[in-house]
């Protein structure tokens, strides 16, 4: 334990740090946007990369987090209290918004315990944690002793973080991470598999923005066979560039003397499956992110019926995972506060609206199967109806005078 405090000392942070290149802390805190047509940020410029990252996190703020002591649901106490509200600034949609979208991002999700003091402290009984506080990962550098992590540097980019730059011992930080099988310390981010398909996507968008700003004429070609002064050649692009001064206006007639030609270039292959391409690249980012295009509301290839079982299937196979996983990296916040409570946390998928239209159809299967004689008690544990355990569950019944058997 004494060499794990020494740290801080060993790595203690110069005084005068130096800071971040502007660009570098613009793009860390996610502020450039689109300027010169470069392809900087997926999150702000790729609108399926937006959409799929933002409706796995708001599925996910949408599920109830429970807290329970064994079986029994816990609505008070420390424990409760920080589920409620884990950040000062982020109620708890936000913030569990925020830990999935950090997910996807960078595959991975710092979170800092603080106490009431707002300084970081470590998750060991007693240490009176308050609040979670969600940090960038890509401020986060791991320090490494003898092939073990002995220690976090997080890195402050300016005056608007919330933390100074400081050593961090592993147990003063929560590290929530994806496999990841070339780096043992650091999470995979699902965005470096699709980036890709999403500098296609946008490039794809730009050229039809250019395209609908050119009244949808992809350009001319001027011949001649006389060589022309630069005077000339001037005369001719005013000339071009006054036939389309406006978009969304007629062309102007253009009348060119001296053997001068214009030409239009014909579409080719490439851009008559221009609308196809958009599509599989939209079909490419999506199952990066494993979210079905019916989850964004697009239902021309599924009916009622297939796009309900889609919606199912994504939160049994993609919400549910995360969840579990979560759930897990709790824990040890949660053996913290109360140590010998014996506390769980839990997110209650089946409480979705999606997964209570999956219920009523398996009432109407317990139905059957109860008035075929088999126990309550076995029908609820079998089709997981979330019933209580009735004493008279056990035994089977005739429906017709509704007597027990034996």
């Amino acid at each position: 334990m004494n060499i794990l405090h020494s740290l801080r000392h060993w790595f203690a942070p110069a005084p005068a740090q130096k800071a971040f290149a502007p660009t570098l802390a613009a793009w860390l805190r996610g502020d450039l946007a689109e300027t010169s047509g470069h392809f900087v940020n997926a999150y702000q410029q790729s609108t399926w990369v937006y959409a799929a990252i933002s409706a796995k996190a708001a599925k996910l703020a949408q599920t109830p987090l429970k807290l329970y002591c064994g079986e029994a649901a816990v609505a008070s106490g420390p424990a409760w209290q920080l589920l409620q509200r884990p950040h000062p600034r982020l109620d708890r949609f936000a913030f569990w918004e925020l830990v999935a979208t950090w997910f996807d991002l960078r595959g991975e999700v710092f979170l800092l315990p603080v106490d009431c003091q707002g300084a970081v402290c470590a998750l060991r009984p007693g240490a009176g944690i308050q609040h979670l506080l969600p940090m960038p990962p890509e401020q986060f550098t791991e320090i490494i002793e003898n092939h073990t992590l002995a220690g976090w540097r997080y890195h402050s980019t300016g005056a608007t973080d919330p933390l100074a730059g400081m050593v961090l011992l592993p147990e003063e930080v929560l590290h929530l991470r994806l496999p990841n099988p070339w780096h043992p310390w650091r999470g995979l981010s699902p965005l470096s598999v699709a980036q890709l398909a999403a500098q296609t996507d946008y490039h794809s968008a730009q050229f039809m923005k250019g395209l609908i700003l050119n009244n949808a004429d992809t350009g001319l070609i001027v011949t001649t066979e006389q060589h022309l002064s630069q005077a000339q050649m001037d005369q001719v692009q005013a000339a071009l560039r006054e036939r389309k001064a406006r978009a969304g206006m007629a062309d102007r007639p253009l009348f060119l003397s001296g053997g001068v030609k214009v030409e239009k270039p014909a579409l080719n292959a490439a851009d008559l499956q221009f609308l196809e391409n958009r599509k599989f690249n939209r079909q490419e980012i999506l199952a990066v992110f494993r979210v079905p295009e019916t989850i964004l509301g697009f239902t021309e290839d599924a009916n009622r019926a297939v796009a309900e079982a889609q919606w199912r299937h994504w939160i049994h196979h993609v919400l549910a995972p995360l969840c579990r996983r979560l759930e897990a990296g709790l824990q040890p916040v949660l053996d913290a506060l109360e140590p010998r409570a014996g506390l769980t946390a839990c997110f209650d998928v089946e409480d979705l609206p999606e997964m209570q239209e999956a219920r009523r159809g398996r009432v109407d299967a317990a139905r059957t199967l109860f008035q075929l004689g088999v126990p309550l008690n076995d029908i609820n544990r079998v089709l997981d109806l979330g019933l209580p355990h009735y004493p008279w569950g056990g035994r089977p019944y005739l429906p017709q005078n509704v007597q027990p058997i034996a």
